[in-house]
């Protein structure tokens, strides 16, 4: 499903009015219907419900419900802001709501209370605001939160940036978002998905190519755009499937290696071999007999020792994951800085892998790597602050992914992949279960594994990233959201394949 920006809903908008000619009152009006039907859903026809409705064309969508919503039964109040500026459909609305047995409160709406009701629809910005409410404005949102009454908004929360996850200042904090045609930004990224409550996305004949002619590059990462994982055939081999190769492990880390390993053979890699120092061989063939180990000479951590032998054994190698508990030792750098600049495999590069990297490494990466970083490597990688980096975070993601030819993985509650071409994917639907040491890195053993079988790099990391998140809701709620182990989710992956099939 594609995600819009704001002013892509409104080219989206536009098309349909102006190239198919879908009067925009009926669009308007099937909004409306929307809305209310969604609201009946919930509340019994006996309660009291305040619109409050803003002087654009969201306000026109609030002005139609009340309609909608007195028509149903309900008793129903609505606040008029600016209503000498309403134009169009807005303003037709509004005009109709006037002769129905609705109390409208215009320039006194400050001293309205609003314990007396059951429910606030906000109707007063939708998806054009891009600054910080102030004044009146902004006092009447914090009533509206502060009235601990069910709140329901209508494509957007006020306040909330049509186009970008960032906090702008006061906002809504709703109950149930109920939007129109597709989710946009707020609706899917964290900080603002946190204020959108349930988002609810209702058809209002606002047909699909209007959107493509919006030419979205954005899209959630659902089981409706996940690529599918294809059946083996009865006569296929360990051959048929890859030989992935996992480059981790150093003193005192060798479980990250392990996890990705074990992530990677039950996934469906033919082949996995795990090149470590030579101390922790053993407890690789202890904990995961499954896996081979490549015989290195470095004993408590990688060094330039194991360099040619490293390069020799890979060439013909599927896939090379690097980075699970490597450490950041000066001669592992080195290590790692030949095999990126000497090889010629598909990469995916985590954790320690990824602090080691170089920005004069980049161009060896080109059109070949996968980088799977959480918050604070990617910050680290490209010298911004946290803060810098969450108040654009989409584009800084899609801006690094386009000027390195590289597809980035940015893990977090809800993971952005987006890809040399410019396109972004976004997964939210992310588990606490995952806030722990070790689930990186069995995201890198499913990301390699799958280009190892031989999708592309960009289709491993989609189905990599929803398995991995799938999986994560599903111990969840087999367990809780503290219990669950990293190993545990090696051992469920089977539950998010089996969707995949």
């Amino acid at each position: 499903m594609e995600i819009l920006l704001s002013k892509q809903m409104e080219a989206a908008d536009k098309h349909a009015i102006e190239v198919l000619k879908i009067p925009s009152i009926v669009l308007m009006e099937n909004a409306a219907i929307a809305v209310a039907e969604e609201i009946a859903k919930d509340l019994d026809s006996s309660l009291k419900i305040c619109v409050v409705c803003g002087s654009g064309n969201n306000g026109g969508d609030g002005y139609a419900v009340a309609r909608q919503l007195v028509n149903r039964g309900y008793f129903v109040d609505v606040v008029a802001l600016n209503s000498d500026n309403l134009k169009g459909d807005a303003k037709t609305n509004y005009e109709i709501l006037l002769k129905l047995p609705v109390r409208i409160y215009q320039d006194d709406f400050l001293s309205l209370e609003f314990l007396e009701y059951d429910a606030i629809i906000d109707a007063i910005f939708g998806t054009g605001l891009n600054r910080r409410v102030e004044g009146e404005i902004e006092t009447l949102i914090q009533k509206i939160n502060s009235s601990n009454r069910r709140i329901y908004s209508i494509d957007i929360p006020s306040g909330l940036s049509g186009s970008s996850s960032e906090i702008l200042g006061t906002n809504i904090n709703t109950f149930k978002t109920i939007t129109f045609c597709r989710p946009k930004l707020p609706h899917v990224m964290y900080p603002a998905k946190s204020y959108c409550g349930e988002v609810i996305v209702k058809n209002i004949s606002i047909p699909d190519s209007s959107v493509a002619f919006t030419k979205p590059d954005n899209f959630l990462l659902n089981k409706e755009t996940v690529p599918r994982i294809l059946p083996r055939k009865p006569d296929s081999h360990k051959g048929s499937y890859g030989h992935t190769v996992i480059i981790a492990g150093s003193i005192g880390k060798i479980g990250a290696g392990i996890l990705s390993a074990k992530a990677c053979i039950n996934s469906g890699s033919g082949l996995t071999t795990v090149v470590t120092p030579k101390n922790f061989i053993n407890a690789f063939h202890g904990h995961l007999p499954e896996a081979m180990c490549f015989n290195t000479v470095s004993e408590d951590f990688l060094t330039l020792k194991d360099l040619d032998a490293v390069i020799d054994f890979t060439a013909d190698k599927s896939c090379l994951a690097i980075g699970p508990g490597l450490g950041t030792r000066t001669e592992t750098a080195k290590f790692i800085e030949n095999i990126i600049k000497k090889t010629k495999n598909k990469l995916v590069i985590d954790a320690d892998g990824i602090n080691l990297i170089k920005p004069e490494w980049f161009e060896y990466l080109a059109f070949r790597t996968v980088l799977t970083p959480h918050i604070g490597e990617f910050c680290r990688l490209i010298g911004f602050t946290k803060e810098d980096l969450i108040k654009d975070r989409l584009n800084i993601c899609k801006d690094f992914a386009i000027r390195h030819s590289v597809c980035l993985v940015l893990k977090s509650a809800d993971t952005i992949i987006t890809t040399p071409d410019g396109k972004s994917y976004i997964f939210n639907e992310g588990s606490a279960a995952l806030a722990k040491g070790g689930s990186g890195d069995v995201l890198t053993g499913l990301i390699a594994s799958f280009i190892s079988q031989g999708y592309s790099v960009e289709d491993a990391c989609k189905i990599g990233v929803y398995i991995h998140g799938k999986t994560g809701k599903y111990i969840e709620t087999k367990y809780n959201c503290m219990f669950p182990k990293a190993s545990d989710l090696c051992d469920n992956l089977w539950v998010a394949m089996n969707e995949l099939l």
